[in-house]
């Protein structure tokens, strides 16, 4: 049972991280825009281009831990099982 809650508590963080995910994307393209309109200089454009990859990245890390199976009950059954 408490395996079952761990799977959608990481199911959960799973989809909310792949929708901040969409969320900077689409971020970043407005960022784009802003520049190609002229509405902001190249030097605000780079500064605020750094901070959303960087935000970026630090979401597709954490998704990519997200999505590998490492759960202590799995693991626990994946090491002792094999000892039976």
């Amino acid at each position: 049972m408490l395996y079952k809650s761990e799977i959608l508590v990481r199911r959960d963080e799973v989809s909310q991280t792949e929708n901040e995910i969409d969320k900077i994307i689409k971020r970043l393209a407005t960022l784009q825009d802003q520049f190609l309109d002229g509405n902001i200089s190249p030097q605000e454009y780079r500064s605020m281009k750094e901070k959303v990859e960087k935000d970026l990245i630090g979401l597709e890390l954490k998704l990519k831990g997200l999505k590998q199976d490492k759960s202590f009950y799995k693991e626990y059954i994946n090491q002792t099982v094999p000892m039976l």
